[in-house]
């Protein structure tokens, strides 16, 4: 867009430091879509906005006032609350320790950071990628709460996954009596 100004955001980069960053808006003209860097908003209906999520993103917006992290540190959040069973807090003070330079990032943040990442990685996983949309700028409650709604249906289950089992997996408990 030629009438907005380029937003100065800060960037957590994959190497864990802090960089000053420059997010610029692509708009079509003939659909009057938005492209920021994560995600995509276009109309639906006169006076409503939906958006729909990339899932390549490389940097994902944890905060309304400019803050990014780049997915790498999405995994590192991901593995650390899988391995280490670190709550978003734990995850928060622990990033910033060690990048003390830069910005803090609170509690909701690293939540927000969280839920992006693996709300992309659970609808891919559901073949949800395509087809899901839902209003911008959603609360991180309620950004899950409408992740939830399209992979809830049937527990969430992963139908693919029942009938697999071997040693590396978590499966149902198993009696000795099926392992001969």
């Amino acid at each position: 867009r030629l009438h907005d100004d380029p937003q100065i955001v800060d960037v957590l980069g994959s190497d864990l430091t802090w960089a000053r960053g420059v997010v610029f808006v692509a708009h079509c003209r003939t659909c009057k879509a938005d492209y920021y860097p994560d995600r995509i908003t276009f109309k639906s209906e006169p006076g409503k906005r939906l958006q729909r999520l990339d899932y390549d993103a490389k940097t994902l917006r944890i905060s309304k006032h400019g803050l990014w992290c780049d997915r790498r540190v999405a995994r590192m959040q991901e593995s650390g609350i899988r391995e280490f069973r670190a709550g978003f807090s734990n995850f928060a003070n622990w990033l910033n320790q060690v990048v003390p330079e830069g910005p803090r990032i609170t509690y909701r943040q690293s939540q927000r950071l969280f839920m992006e990442h693996f709300a992309c990685r659970l609808l891919v996983a559901h073949g949800h990628s395509e087809t899901f949309t839902c209003a911008t700028n959603l609360k991180t409650a309620s950004f899950a709460q409408a992740v939830r709604a399209v992979i809830g249906t049937n527990g969430g289950r992963i139908v693919r996954s029942l009938h697999h089992g071997c040693a590396d997996c978590t499966h149902v408990k198993r009696y000795r009596a099926d392992l001969v």
